[in-house]
């Protein structure tokens, strides 16, 4: 999210450098309550469930990328994960395409 994936994938396409990408995704953003936290350990970010770094509405990415001729999937439990990252090996290998497999990882 915070690379410019429009440009990653035109060039892996482009220069026919097909990859895998996996996100790991736990809908959010933990650097910004950790910073808080070290500075501030008994304050609001440590009694606080929701300090408003959460990705709500969630990116779309893979959908976005199968739109441009990209394998996308959302894999959103652990049984999912071997098959996701298989067919998205063989995406990448026999059809020469980028892949992206959005893994999502319990909430911040």
């Amino acid at each position: 999210m915070f690379s410019v994936p429009s440009s990653v994938h035109w060039m892996a396409r482009h220069y026919r450098a097909p990859f895998l990408q996996v996100v790991y995704n736990n809908r959010g953003w933990k650097a910004p309550k950790f910073s808080a936290l070290a500075v501030h350990p008994t304050a609001y970010a440590s009694r606080a469930d929701e300090i408003d770094v959460s990705f709500d509405p969630r990116p779309t990415m893979p959908v976005s990328r199968r739109r441009r001729g990209r394998m996308g999937a959302n894999v959103k439990q652990a049984g999912e994960v071997q098959a996701a990252v298989r067919e998205g090996l063989r995406v990448v290998r026999e059809e020469k395409r980028a892949a992206v497999l959005d893994v999502w990882l319990p909430r911040l």
